[in-house]
């Protein structure tokens, strides 16, 4: 247990959360409590808690501090210093969730449109946009005739046996 911080019991918590009419989910280390959209807080699921992360937006005023680390969207956690004493965190936290009940939606920025390339980059992009395959490449016989004997010499030095028709090739 850390001195800088006032451990509260989870169950006045609780009775906050459940007096505010905010959807209340149990996970395994903590209860996140559901705002809207984006919008969230987490409360330490522990006998008595020490932790309350704010998850997808800040408060200018009132009693919180920084995160320590990114975590997410956690940017701020409920200040739990015993100098606010317990009946003034409850208060923060009353406050908190009146908050957390009265902002809207996270809005994401649209995604802009993917720009029209003159050259598809895949074939089967090509595909799609002319609707029709792209012509395959024809092998020139200077093309074939390297690529066999490449073939071969691969073949002779790895001792490997190759096709009838590469064999041809290599004599």
């Amino acid at each position: 247990m850390k001195k800088d911080i006032l451990y509260i019991d989870l169950s006045k918590f609780m009775a906050i959360i459940q007096a505010s009419g905010l959807k209340a989910t149990e996970q395994s280390g903590y209860i996140r409590v559901d705002g809207a959209k984006g919008r969230r807080v987490y409360v330490a699921n522990t006998k008595r808690v020490g932790r309350v992360d704010i998850s997808g937006f800040e408060l200018a005023t009132g009693a919180h501090v920084p995160h320590m680390g990114v975590t997410g969207n956690v940017k701020q956690q409920l200040d739990l210093s015993p100098t606010l004493g317990e009946e003034g965190i409850l208060a923060s936290f009353g406050n908190l969730l009146t908050t957390l009940k009265n902002l809207p939606p996270v809005e994401k920025p649209a995604k802009p449109a993917p720009e029209a390339s003159a050259t598809p980059a895949t074939p089967k992009q090509a595909k799609k946009v002319e609707g029709t395959t792209p012509a395959k490449k024809v092998e020139t016989p200077e093309e074939k005739k390297k690529r066999m004997d490449l073939i071969a010499q691969v073949a002779a030095t790895k001792g490997v046996k190759v096709s009838k028709k590469s064999e041809a090739h290599a004599k």
